[in-house]
Order: C-alpha cells, then sequence, then structure tokens
C-alpha cells in the first residue's frame, strides 16, 4: 500500500512529457531510449543561442552512454553571411565557429555545424563507457552550464564563447 502511494506522488511529479502511463497499453510500442536535458540561452556577440546538454542511454544489444552538446541560433539573431548560406557574418569573421568547434573537440565531443532554416547549430556528441561514466558527464555538463555563458563579455574563462 505504501509503495503504490510512493508511487502514485513519484508520477505526479513527474513533468507531463515524462509520463508514460498512456503507452501501457500499446504493446507494439516501447520505449528505444531516454535522455535529460539542461537548457540555457546565451548571448554571443550580438546574437542569441539556445544552448541543449543532454545525456542519453540508448538501449540495444549492448547499452550505449552518449552525451551531447547542441548549439541552436534564436530566431531572428541575423545577421547571416551571403556568401556561406546559413552561417551569422560576425561569428564567421570572428572564426567563433571554429574556436567553439575545438574547444568542444578538446572535451572529448565531436560533431559539425549544419544548415537549419534558422540558421547552422552546432551538434556535437561524445561516447561513454558506462553508466557511472554517464553520471560525471552529467556533473561535467552542469558545471559548464553555470560557467560564464558562452557569449560573457570580457571574460576568457569559458573558451567556448570566442574572442573576449
Amino acid at each position: 500500500m505504501e509503495s503504490a502511494i510512493v508511487a502514485r506522488r513519484a508520477r505526479h511529479s513527474l513533468p507531463r512529457c515524462a509520463r508514460l502511463g498512456a503507452f501501457d497499453r500499446l504493446a507494439a510500442w516501447s520505449l528505444t531510449g531516454a535522455g535529460l536535458e539542461a537548457r540555457q540561452v546565451v548571448s554571443v556577440a550580438r546574437t542569441k543561442w539556445t544552448v541543449c546538454y543532454k545525456v542519453h542511454v540508448i538501449p540495444a544489444r549492448r547499452t550505449q552512454y552518449k552525451a551531447s552538446i547542441t548549439l541552436w541560433p534564436k530566431a531572428g539573431t541575423k545577421p547571416i553571411a551571403r556568401t556561406h548560406p546559413g552561417w551569422n557574418a560576425d561569428l564567421v569573421r570572428n572564426k567563433w565557429y571554429q574556436a567553439c568547434r575545438q574547444e568542444l573537440r578538446r572535451r572529448g565531443y565531436h560533431g559539425n555545424w549544419l544548415w537549419s532554416p534558422s540558421g547552422r547549430f552546432g551538434d556535437f556528441w561524445k561516447t561513454l563507457s558506462d553508466a557511472n561514466a554517464l553520471a560525471k558527464e552529467a556533473r561535467v555538463l552542469e558545471r559548464l552550464r553555470r560557467q560564464p555563458s558562452f557569449g560573457a563579455q570580457g571574460r576568457r574563462t569559458n573558451r567556448l564563447s570566442g574572442p573576449a
């Protein structure tokens, strides 16, 4: 009885998107992965970005553990470079995209800047060895998220912010 009450409380404390009870009667459906993320809006030069820090568990023959950092330009953060479709002219000129990619690679993340209708977005991934590494990386991502933002002016504490 007590465990049913605890389960009911836990179910009601979850955000709506995390409630999976609606799928209980759908036998053909199964959970193929799980992830937790934290988002943050930061300023880089005269642009705004949404940075998504995420850890992933992907069940397969051998469970995979991954982490990702995705950077999305906010709508309306132009100018876009005319000679480089999808790229922000100021950030291209300051080599921010390259510096950001190099810093993420230094942290073990591999990926690239991809085209989207709202501008180039960064999609960077890191493969982790096990659940312990996943938990450790989540703490690393939280520290990175709490550091001065990617666009912190006048500070060099976060190399992802580009030239100070």
